[in-house]
């Protein structure tokens, strides 16, 4: 049987490398997989605009081990709007997909928690996330704001988000991979993003976003002009999303058209896209 899924992208509120906790907020972007178990052949993939091959065949492994199925790989397609080693989760997003496509299409009956394991289990044994990355695949997965404790995988929190509010992301032409950063390093901030994550338990996710970004764009020796023109623009919110390049950016309407522009004249590209409150479905099934 066949099994199309649907999931969303997402942008850091608080980035859980430093100490663990992290915090993500699910955007508009969007990654559709499409999944069909086999026997007798290893797992191939066709996609667009995705690299996370190691994910996805960890996935698909982690799903025949776990549930003891006859079958030896799958075939998958994905397609995927989210830029690739750019820092908005597009590895969360496409395991996320992945795994609940794959599950459906062997009629495995699995709830919410199951899924996120797989991803996160995947993730780790992959090594394309340090923490498992747990803040970012269940915001992909649910939408809306999440907080999580990514070591001992529990979702702390989650809350829909204000989806009036316009995502612009600011996308450097650089890449870079989670797997390449010096997790020990990062851990000197812990104290500090501690204090952000628990002003986004407080609600307080728009000030989260901005000194979380400061504090790892510090860090990781990333410049502060995206952020201070979208600042000087009138943005609610700006930060690093991720381990970088990307920014994100949150406004309202009226100062969309102004930021846009500012930001524009950088290196790079520019992307507008909306919050997302929408959780990850099962399109097709056949």
């Amino acid at each position: 049987m066949k099994a199309r899924s649907e999931v969303h992208g997402a942008v850091s509120i608080v980035n859980a490398i430093a100490s663990g906790k992290g915090s993500a907020l699910g955007i508009s972007l969007k990654v559709i997989a499409e999944v069909e178990m086999k026997k007798g052949i290893e797992t191939k993939i066709i996609s667009q605009n995705t690299n996370d091959y190691s994910l996805v065949v960890s996935i698909i492994n982690e799903i025949i081990n776990r549930y003891s199925l006859p079958f030896s790989g799958a075939e998958i397609t994905i397609h995927s709007e989210i830029p690739v080693g750019k820092g908005l989760k597009s590895s969360s997003a496409v395991g996320c997909a992945v795994a609940l496509a794959a599950c459906d299409s062997c009629g495995i009956e699995i709830n919410d928690q199951a899924i996120l394991d797989i991803v996160v289990q995947s993730s780790l044994d992959s090594g394309v996330s340090i923490t498992g990355a747990l803040d970012d695949s269940a915001a992909c997965y649910f939408g809306g704001v999440v907080l999580t404790d990514n070591l001992s995988r529990k979702i702390i929190k989650h809350v829909e988000f204000n989806e009036d509010l316009n995502v612009i992301l600011y996308v450097p032409d650089t890449e870079s991979l989670t797997k390449n950063v010096n997790a020990n390093s990062l851990k000197l901030y812990s104290n500090i993003v501690n204090h952000v994550f628990n002003m986004a338990i407080n609600g307080s996710f728009l000030d989260a976003i901005t000194l979380n970004g400061l504090i790892y764009s510090t860090a990781l020796n990333y410049s502060f002009e995206p952020v201070r023109l979208a600042i000087s623009h009138g943005a609610l919110a700006a930060g690093l999303s991720g381990t970088g390049p990307s920014v994100a950016i949150l406004c309202n309407d009226d100062s969309l058209d102004s930021i846009v522009s500012s930001i524009e004249k950088l290196e790079g590209s520019v992307i507008k896209t909306k919050v997302n409150n929408k959780k990850a479905k099962v399109t097709v099934s056949q």
